[in-house]
């Protein structure tokens, strides 16, 4: 067909994916997939980590806020074998002291409680024996360092394992 010019009609080709083109687009997408899952899975991981670390460290500090505010004793046990750490309310006065737990924080596997004491022991004052809590992330090759002071201020440094 000619237009009124005398020109021929360029006719628009429609162009398809052939079969080589798929298998290239999804062995790509599958390299891209083994290369970048591990990473983001091991990332992932990481950030779960320090979440837990933060978690604990904030938990220290409400212990603080919250002797203070409602005059009683809050302990923290920390037992290393099940890599666990249990917020305790005592409430009460001796010898009929009542104790109650509050919380319980497990530590997700690949993190290892390297040195703590058997305990942390907020009184109603707000005085704190100063401790330090070390948490092992041996894959990653970084340390935990949670520090405790007689004031109740508490600090959470993370670090390079030696």
């Amino acid at each position: 067909m000619y237009r009124g010019t005398n020109e021929p009609m360029r006719v628009r080709q429609q162009r398809a994916f052939s079969l080589i083109d798929i298998v290239v687009i999804v062995g790509l997408a599958g390299l891209v997939g083994t290369i970048v899952g591990p990473r983001v899975k091991r990332a992932t991981e990481f950030l779960c980590y320090r979440a837990v670390m933060q978690d604990i460290a904030s938990t220290v500090r409400l212990m603080h806020a919250r002797a203070l505010n409602g005059q009683q004793r809050f302990t923290m046990r920390i037992d290393a074998v099940a890599e666990r750490l249990q917020l305790v309310v005592v409430g009460g006065r001796p010898p009929s002291e009542r104790e109650s737990v509050e919380r319980t924080i497990w530590l997700p596997r690949g993190l290892d409680i390297t040195q703590a004491p058997e305990q942390l022991t907020v009184r109603p004052t707000g005085e704190m024996l100063p401790s330090v809590i070390v948490v092992e992330a041996p894959a990653f090759q970084r340390t935990f360092r949670l520090l405790t002071s007689p004031s109740g201020a508490v600090q959470l440094h993370e670090e390079p394992s030696t």
